[in-house]
């Protein structure tokens, strides 16, 4: 038996022992880390597709400013450049994809020709080295199945960047079947699918789908990569924390793409940014306050031309500092939004959506009224009311609204009132509030006996109305869900006469 009780020692101790230092590259091995796979792809064995310039100059350039610890400061960076086939980008692709872990910032930069695909619904692709026009989608990357890709990545902040194009100029190759079917189109080319599938959280792309990606001899780069670089070096630092963003990167380069081309090459982008997470391409994370931050988002939906200002400052997409802020948007001088509102911490702003409600906002309630008992007015009655308000503008401001009621009695009764209100505050609204309109209720049919000169009621209802006002004072917690407290007198006209009566509402409800 002696050998079953050292068995069984030493699988006691085998489970514990404690107070053992943790392996000293652990933490190290779990921090965070800047991942970059970073592709340029110059040179092709298909003559019709061409050879590119700067492509390859390209993925050098970005690869020196993201491994720079004063800029980008990318832990690891993979690169691929000159010739790249479909095998060694996947390949490189599903390598440094293995690696990521959750908390992990990827950027994957491709400069390369791209093509489409009419036979596949409008698909766009990018080409590798071994790619052929004459076999898009058997021997090319489609981008949709790049961002499918992208989307099952671990990490969770995540960038595709793309230097190319689709349209046939610049670095794009389109063969000529392909070419002779576009020019049959009557109207516009049909939207790409890849841009209706993707997953990935940051997409920025160089130029518009029917527009070109070009290359500039005196820049030695493409033009967007040039300014995206620039960018990445601190220029595109638009609220001056020391970071750039993915979103502030991009606003800068294409500000100064449309500058250098004219308006010919239009770089955009599509996001699915949430709450105040963001993806810093340059700067130290770590010296973000992140409790102390909030995100503008939403400007792509704007034509680029529209000006963006926060307190009178011009700026695009990304970090704001919460508080109170005057945010303006204007179009061709005319002006769509001036608005002074509370953004708070880790809000994300949707400029598009402040655009398109000009600055106001719906309240919708559901609550009860609570007043001494009359002939007109039960004690108890339910309550249903909306509000249409502007957005803070640093002062007091109309509030209109309509409101109806039910009373909780054994005949049916309640009102329909038109409301105003002069409210002042954001977060808390309050100020005085007139309702106007009419009480109902149904009653007894009554019936005049001339011989007894009495009332007699019948067995009949009748409806009965009566005008009626209601003044008080509203306060109302105004965030997503909304609360709200109207302490009013009921004064109302009826062939009695004059009454008046004490009234307190309560309601909660949602914000639109």
């Amino acid at each position: 038996m002696w050998w079953l009780l050292a068995a069984t020692a030493l699988a006691g101790t085998r489970g514990a022992v404690s107070d053992l230092p943790p392996p000293p590259d652990m933490e190290a091995a779990y921090a965070p880390r800047r991942v970059a796979l970073v592709v340029g792809i110059d040179s092709y064995d298909d003559p019709e597709l061409g050879g590119l310039r700067y492509a390859a100059k390209d993925a050098d350039d970005l690869t020196a400013v993201l491994s720079d610890p004063s800029a980008g400061g990318f832990d690891v960076i993979t690169q691929l450049s000159g010739e790249v086939t479909a095998d060694a980008f996947w390949s490189a692709f599903r390598s440094v994809a293995s690696t990521l872990q959750r908390d992990d910032t990827f950027l994957l930069y491709i400069a390369a020709h791209g093509t489409l695909d009419l036979d596949s619904g409008t698909a766009l692709y990018v080409m590798p080295s071994d790619g052929r026009l004459d076999a898009i989608a058997a021997t090319g990357v489609a981008l949709a199945e790049l961002e499918r890709a992208l989307g099952q990545l671990k990490s969770r902040r995540r960038v595709l960047a793309m230097d190319t194009c689709h349209t046939g100029q610049g670095r794009s190759s389109i063969s000529a079947e392909t070419m002779a079917r576009i020019e049959q189109f009557r109207g516009p080319i049909p939207p790409p699918i890849a841009a209706r599938v993707s997953q990935s959280e940051v997409r920025l792309y160089s130029a518009h789908f029917n527009q070109p990606a070009l290359e500039d001899k005196d820049l030695e780069n493409g033009v967007y990569t040039h300014f995206l670089i620039q960018a990445l070096r601190g220029e595109g630092d638009a609220d001056g924390d020391g970071l750039v963003e993915a979103l502030e990167a991009h606003y800068w380069a294409r500000d100064r793409t449309l500058e250098h081309t004219g308006g010919t090459q239009v770089p955009w982008m599509e996001t699915q940014l949430v709450g105040r997470e963001a993806v810093f391409l340059s700067g130290d994370p770590a010296e973000r306050r992140d409790a102390e931050r909030a995100l503008l988002t939403g400007l792509e939906a704007l034509p680029a031309r529209a000006r963006i200002t926060v307190d009178g400052e011009a700026r695009g997409a990304g970090a704001v500092e919460p508080g109170r802020r005057s945010v303006g948007v204007t179009l061709d001088e005319r002006t769509l939004v001036d608005q002074t509102l509370r953004i708070e911490v880790g809000e994300a702003l949707d400029i598009s959506r402040l655009v398109a409600t000009r600055g106001r906002r719906a309240l919708v309630e559901l609550g009860g009224d609570l007043r001494p008992e009359s002939d007109w007015v039960p004690s108890l009655g339910g309550r249903l009311s909306a509000w249409h308000l502007p957005v803070d503008p640093g002062g007091g401001r109309l509030a209109l609204g309509l409101s109806g009621s039910y009373g909780l009695a054994d005949l049916p009764a309640g009102d329909v009132f038109a409301q105003a209100g002069w409210w002042w505050g954001d977060r808390w609204l309050a100020g005085p509030t007139l309702s106007g309109g009419l009480l109902w209720r149904v009653a007894p049919l009554q019936i005049v006996d001339d011989a007894a000169v009495s009332l007699l009621s019948s067995d009949e209802k009748e409806v009965q109305s009566a005008p009626a006002l209601s003044p008080g004072l509203s306060l109302h917690y105004n965030r997503r869900a909304v609360a709200g407290a109207q302490l009013s007198a009921l004064i109302f006209q009826t062939d009695r006469g004059l009454s008046a009566h004490p009234q307190l509402t309560l309601s909660g409800g949602a914000r639109f």
